[in-house]
């Protein structure tokens, strides 16, 4: 395994050897040691190589006897002469690689998730877990009571379980500071706002999908700077377990890849879409719908994670999974008692959560999925941020729409010109003709249905239509002016349309 500057340092410190650093970088990058003699001239730096040397310059020979060097890295020895150190630090790259060697061992043997994590264990001397993304612990340091932490019996209980840690979820979720963690690839030192103290965390990423991670408690035990870079190593061994048992530990099913396939656009065999159909036990009339929830923290949080779950287990023949930092569902309508029923369990589920979720129109054909996961998208891209809400098709086709439209050059010139008439008339005469004349179109120009709508006498109506009639230059009789002027108010300010 690679060794790092810091990590060096500490092993000095440990070993009764005084010494100050200067780690600018502190990279993990160290294979070789190299001791130079006092009469061998100085080679080129090796970014790979450990150098040590006896200090030469007899003004503070007093304060450093030697120096370590690895690139721009500089550790200064001021107790030790250089073959003490260089003992020293050969006996540090031994016990490292031994223990990298441990570990892949176990690797290599098929050891259990928990071998591997007492392994690890043997270096950190701290409690410390390995957790799914949704939070459900995999395997954890049983020997440790309860000084640990408050919380530390029902983790082991739940490990046990077998469930999820709903609390820590919640707490690390709605974390903002904390959230950067769960977008990291490489182990940091981290306030965990559930265990109350620094955290070693890393996560797990199999196919840029964060599938697990591993937390190391603090436990009256300072980290130092080296960690993070040992922890590297171990996040190194726990990822290639995770893909050699993916079957156990990672959510790989062939509907999923499925799916992924058709909101990426790449082209699929009707063969596999037969298979899936009869996994998911779908019918050729079946009604679908796409439905995109995400996180307002942008990322993939163990809730969002657990969530994901959850609709998995409710929405029968249905797929649900992680994509994109969202999760996406191809919901059976049919199967799930229709649309309005889906969207009310939709609700439920997301009710008092930071998520919004976007739910497409229905369609029949599997080739529909691509537009309408992209529709879902764009529902998510203009929702507000309202608490936990779910916003459908039905309620944003036509805002969006409007907008779209808006955005092709010079199209405004072809509102039809009897809009603005009305819109002006308005203005000057406080009335209400843009919206009476809006209205009439809506309910196919029956008069009855319209009065009813707007809450006014049929008389009152009639008379406006009358007056409307005069005014405008399009003959209400025809159905391609009608068709015309409903065009035309999508180009309208939404201000000036009042229709329910």
């Amino acid at each position: 395994m690679l060794l790092n500057m810091w990590t060096v340092f500490e092993w000095l410190k440990e070993h009764n050897i005084s010494c100050a650093a200067d780690i600018p970088n502190g990279s993990s990058c160290i294979r070789y040691i190299r001791l130079e003699k006092p009469e061998q001239p100085e080679r080129p730096e090796d970014q790979e190589t450990v150098v040590l040397r006896e200090n030469k310059e007899p003004m503070n020979r007093n304060v450093v006897r030697s120096t370590v060097s690895c690139g721009i890295d500089r550790i200064l020895i001021q107790n030790a002469d250089v073959i003490t150190a260089y003992n020293c630090i050969s006996e540090c790259c031994d016990y490292y690689r031994q223990w990298g060697q441990k570990l892949l061992s176990a690797l290599l043997e098929h050891k259990s998730l928990q071998d591997i994590l007492m392994i690890g264990h043997e270096m950190f001397h701290r409690p410390m877990f390995i957790k799914s993304a949704g939070s459900l612990i995999y395997a954890i340091t049983e020997e440790y009571d309860d000084n640990v932490h408050i919380n530390w019996k029902r983790f082991v209980e739940i490990s046990k379980s077998h469930s999820a840690d709903l609390d820590s979820v919640i707490g690390v979720s709605a974390n903002s500071d904390f959230q950067v963690a769960f977008l990291k690839t490489y182990p940091s030192l981290i306030y965990s706002p559930v265990y109350n103290s620094t955290v070693l965390h890393t996560n797990i990423w199999v196919n840029q999908k964060r599938v697990a991670e591993i937390i190391v408690l603090e436990n009256n035990q300072k980290f130092s700077s080296g960690d993070p870079h040992i922890m590297h190593t171990f996040q190194q061994i726990i990822t290639r377990y995770m893909v050699d048992n993916s079957e156990i530990y990672l959510s790989s099913s062939n509907e999923m890849h499925f799916f992924i396939d058709l909101i990426e656009g790449k082209p699929y065999i009707y063969s596999n879409f037969n298979h899936i159909s009869q996994q998911l036990r779908w019918h050729e009339n079946d009604e679908l719908a796409v439905a995109c929830v995400i996180d307002y923290s942008k990322c993939v949080t163990p809730m969002l994670n657990v969530l994901n779950e959850q609709l998995s287990e409710i929405f029968s023949n249905s797929c649900f999974f992680i994509y994109s930092n969202l999760i996406c569902g191809i919901i059976n309508i049919t199967k799930n008692s229709g649309y309005a029923e889906t969207v009310s369990v939709l609700e439920k589920q997301i009710k008092s959560k930071p998520f919004v979720c976007g739910l497409s129109y229905e369609f029949t054909s599997i080739d529909e999925t691509l537009p309408h996961y992209r529709q879902c998208v764009d529902i998510l891209q203009s929702a507000s941020r309202g608490g936990g809400s779910v916003m459908t098709a039905y309620q944003t086709s036509i805002p969006f729409i409007r907008k779209q439209t808006k955005l092709i050059p010079n199209i405004a010139c072809y509102s039809h010109p009897d809009l603005e008439r009305l819109c002006a008339f308005d203005k000057e005469h406080n009335s209400d003709y843009l919206n009476t004349l809006f209205n009439f179109l809506i309910f196919g120009c029956n008069y009855t249905d319209t009065a009813n709508n707007m809450n006014v006498h049929r008389n009152t109506l009639i008379y406006r239509i009358t007056r409307i009639r005069e005014m405008i230059h399009c003959n209400l009789d025809n159905p391609e002016a009608r068709k015309n002027l409903l065009l035309s108010y999508l180009l309208v300010d939404n201000e000036l349309i009042h229709a329910t």
